[in-house]
């Protein structure tokens, strides 16, 4: 007995590839500085792209970092580069993919 489902739906189309941390890439860490000191930082040691620290929230208060998209242009000039927003549980790293998003950065 066969206990796949069956379905209805047509195929769907192949995703296209989603972008690589490689070169040109950049990993933003968008946590606090003591998150930084006290948990760590990724290690990007032998990672073909970048490694950026740029607050979202500002510590202690968790008010947003009014700097935040000066920092990341500072940064991370090349809009066209893929970038990878990381956070503690994703809510600030979908924040500022956002942010960055509506100034032109394209594949956040």
């Amino acid at each position: 007995m066969n206990d796949r489902l069956q379905s209805n739906e047509p195929p769907r189309p192949p995703r296209p590839p989603a972008p690589r941390f490689g070169e040109g890439a950049a990993l933003v860490d968008v946590r606090t500085q003591p998150e930084w000191q006290f948990v760590g930082t990724v290690d990007a040691s032998q990672a073909a792209g970048s490694m950026h620290t740029i607050c979202w929230k500002m510590y202690p208060n968790f008010s947003h970092n009014a700097a935040f998209l000066e920092q990341l242009a500072r940064d991370v000039s090349n809009r066209e580069a893929p970038i990878f927003f990381l956070c503690r549980s994703g809510g600030r790293s979908l924040e500022a993919a956002k942010a960055a998003t509506q100034q032109g950065y394209r594949y956040c």
